[in-house]
C-alpha cells in the first residue's frame, strides 16, 4: 500500500514540476538565436534525490533548464518553486518536527523546573559525615 502511495506521489510530483518548466519555458519563448531557434531549453535532469514526506521517502527528478545564450552576463534560470534545488524533507514533516522539538523542549523545561522545586535534584547538596 505505501508503495503504491509513494509510486502515486512521485507521479503527481514529476507532473506538476513538468508544467512549471512548460509554463516557464512558454514564458521566455520569445527569446530565439538569429536563426529563429529557441535559445531557453529543457536540459535533461538532474541526478534523483529523496524527498522525505509522510509517507517515506520519495525519489524525484527535477528539470533542468539551460539558458543557450553564451553572450548574456545574467543568464535566465530556473528554480521550481514546488520542487527547491535543496529540499529534502516536505514542509508538513518540517513542520512536525518543529512542533515535535518545541514540545519535547517545553516538557523538558518543566521537568527541570518541578524538580528543581520539588528538591528530587542533588545539585548542591553535600553528604556530611556523622
Amino acid at each position: 500500500m505505501t508503495d503504491v502511495l509513494r509510486n502515486g506521489a512521485r507521479q503527481l510530483l514529476a507532473e506538476a514540476v513538468d508544467a512549471e518548466v512548460d509554463a516557464f519555458l512558454t514564458k521566455h519563448r520569445d527569446v530565439l538565436d538569429t536563426n529563429g531557434h529557441r535559445m531557453i531549453v529543457r536540459n535533461g535532469y538532474h541526478h534523483e534525490r529523496d524527498i522525505q514526506t509522510g509517507i517515506g521517502g520519495v525519489k524525484v527528478k527535477a528539470p533542468r533548464v539551460r539558458d543557450l545564450r553564451s553572450d548574456e552576463d545574467d543568464p535566465i534560470r530556473f528554480t521550481s518553486r514546488i520542487l527547491p534545488p535543496y529540499l529534502r524533507r516536505t514542509k508538513s514533516l518540517e513542520d512536525g518536527y518543529r512542533e515535535s522539538e518545541q514540545s519535547w523542549k517545553e516538557t523538558r523545561a518543566k521537568q527541570r523546573s518541578g524538580s528543581r522545586i520539588s528538591g528530587c535534584r542533588n545539585e548542591g547538596v553535600r553528604r556530611e559525615s556523622v
